[in-house]
């Protein structure tokens, strides 16, 4: 695999991320990638009316679901959801919806 061939990697994933959020319904409002960070991202989405921060950390392999203290921007992530165990490959999108739809907190 060539420098290339991972963004077009990341970007085939979040197109299958965004189809899943679709069906929960999640909107998408926000994204940002950095191949120089080990590939590492992180979206904003609005879910039951929340703002949530979904990030994930390239280097260590590790997910992380935040919501905000505001609705809308300038956002303040305060809370912590969810922080995947490192991953080691195909769960990703599952892991992120299933966290969305088990939190606790988005249930009330």
């Amino acid at each position: 695999m060539d420098s290339q061939d991972l963004p077009v990697a990341h970007f085939e994933l979040m197109r299958e991320l965004a189809s899943s959020l679709k069906q929960l319904p999640a909107q998408l409002l926000d994204h940002s990638y950095s191949y120089e960070g080990f590939g590492s991202w992180s979206l904003i989405l609005r879910f039951k009316g929340r703002a949530l921060r979904c990030s994930f950390d390239g280097r260590d392999h590790i997910i992380t679901l935040e919501q905000s203290a505001t609705r809308k921007a300038p956002y303040d992530w305060n809370q912590q959801l969810w922080v995947s165990p490192p991953l080691e490959g195909t769960t990703l999108i599952a892991d992120i919806c299933d966290a969305l739809l088990q939190s606790e907190t988005l249930k009330r």
